[in-house]
């Protein structure tokens, strides 16, 4: 009987030594990055786009995350030598298709669509679609690319515009 006590207890012992807390909390839930785009074709081959954006969402199933986008968008006249900045607030969609796992970490495929809309001037709303690679060498830099549309309230021409990005997801 005391082998039998002793046995049962070493074997609950370890269980509680070694139980997790499977608990989930909202902060498992939340995301964030940031991300600099660089346009490489534009309708409007006058400009150039920089953009830097910042991400913030949560995570649904962990697939689907909805959050506000933050953006400063810098917009380089090619012809005239010169710059402009807007501030810019939207809404981002992003989802989860693809993950891969491996010894050295994830791999994973994400598209996302932002609808932003100038803060500063109310002169543009724009669409942004893309696609990110979350590389597993670097644990949290990924790359992407994607389309910009800007569409203009103040009589200039509505143009696409396609970049390449970087980022780090935080």
């Amino acid at each position: 009987m005391k082998r039998f006590f002793l046995i049962t207890a070493f074997i609950l012992l370890g269980n509680i030594v070694f139980a997790q807390n499977t608990k989930i909390s909202i902060l498992d839930h939340l995301t964030a990055n940031v991300s600099y785009k660089h346009s490489l074709y534009s309708t409007d081959m006058s400009r150039t786009n920089l953009v830097l954006d910042f991400y913030a969402g949560y995570k649904f199933k962990n697939k689907i995350s909805v959050g506000p986008v933050l953006s400063q968008n810098f917009m380089l006249n090619n012809i005239e030598q010169t710059y402009k900045h807007q501030a810019c607030l939207g809404l981002g969609i992003r989802y989860l298709i693809f993950e891969l796992e491996r010894n050295n970490g994830k791999a994973s495929v994400e598209p996302y669509i932002n609808l932003l809309r100038d803060t500063e001037n109310n002169n543009f709303t724009y669409y942004d679609a893309g696609v990110n690679f979350l590389l597993p060498a670097a644990r949290n830099c990924f790359i992407g690319i994607g389309i910009m549309h800007y569409f203009y309230d103040n009589g200039q021409k509505n143009h696409f515009t396609s970049y390449l990005s970087i980022g780090i997801r935080l």
